[in-house]
This record gives structure tokens, sequence and C-alpha cells, in this order.
């Protein structure tokens, strides 16, 4: 932290030590975007492509500028996306959305096999699907971590499991909605 600025924690519970993550190795820390309700495709007059993808590194605009070149499209701003998932260190899943009605004018319609073609190798797509309107900050339901520590203090597993309790009884809000918490393993050494 800054001099003189120091970060609350959200629990009374105690740290459990070690450290999270190391340069290189995504997978320590994942963040996943849940995306909430999407606009229905049939009858819009503004259908896109929603593509969920994965990525190591970068940020949401660096993306943003990759899919925009990818797809031929005239502004990054014509990449929709829900909010930002700036960790660059992690393994993270987030949502964008391309317009149709731009790509449909300058050819033939893109069908998802040629929309998935389109992605630079960089991402992974996990779904690609057709919707209503383009994704706008907002339209998040929220945020999932998975985080692995290493070298956590003995009886790391049950200080987590506390701290767990506490932060899912008070309830805990991230920038994009609720945030999603769940203790999957945590282990000493």
């Amino acid at each position: 932290p800054r001099r003189g600025y120091s970060l609350r924690y959200a629990t009374s519970t105690p740290g459990v030590g070690g450290a999270v993550g190391e340069r290189g190795r995504y997978e320590r820390y994942q963040v996943t975007e849940l995306l909430g309700k999407i606009p229905q495709y049939e009858g819009s007059a503004t259908p896109h492509w929603v593509i969920r993808l994965k990525r190591q590194g970068g940020t949401t605009a660096w993306c943003r500028r990759k899919l925009a070149k990818a797809f031929e499209l005239e502004s990054v701003e014509d990449v929709g996306c829900c909010g930002s998932r700036d960790e660059v260190d992690a393994l993270v899943t987030q949502h964008f959305s391309i317009p149709l009605g731009l790509l449909d004018a300058s050819g033939p319609a893109l069908d998802e096999e040629g929309a998935r073609s389109r992605v630079p190798p960089v991402f992974k797509v996990s779904c690609i699907k057709r919707a209503g309107a383009a994704l706008r900050p907002g339209m998040c339901a929220g945020t999932a971590y998975a985080v692995v520590v290493s070298g956590a203090a003995e009886g790391a597993l049950e200080t987590c499991k506390q701290t767990l309790v506490h932060v899912l009884r008070a309830g805990a809000r991230g920038r994009c909605g609720q945030d999603a918490f769940s203790l999957c393993a945590a282990r000493s050494g």
C-alpha cells in the first residue's frame, strides 16, 4: 500500500500468510465474469454475437482492440463489454459483443463458425451466441474468483472457512455486482 494508506480487511479473521500467484502462472488466479440476462435475439433491430472467451494477461481495452481488428470494425467502441476485468496476471473469462449488422453490411452474413474463426488465437473461445443488443456496463451479474495460495500458514484452511462464513453472511459487492465466493481448496506448504 501507499505510504499513509492502509487497506481494510473484509472480516476480523486473521490472514493466512503465503503468496497468491506467481508471474506467468495465470491458472493460480482466475477471474470469471458472470453474465446476467442478455437481450433476446429474435426480432431484434440490433443483433450481436456474444462471445465468452478466456485470456491470459492483457486488459479489457487490449481485448476490445484485438477483437475490433479481427472483425474489421470501424471503431473499438463497436465491441461491447459488461465491464473491465483487468487482472493482468490472471486467467480471465470475459464476455464481449460484436454487432452483426456491421458485419453483414460488408458481405455475407457471418454464422457461428465464421465468427469463431475470426477470434484471434490468443483467446480461447468457450461460447458464442446471438443476442438482441450489445453488452454494456451493468449487464454483469457478478464475478467469481479462484485463488491458489502457496506457503500458507498452518491452519489456513480453517481460517479460510471462517472468513468465507463471515463474507457470505455480510455479503461483498464488487464493482460489477455481487461477487461469488466459494472455498475450493486451501493447502499449507
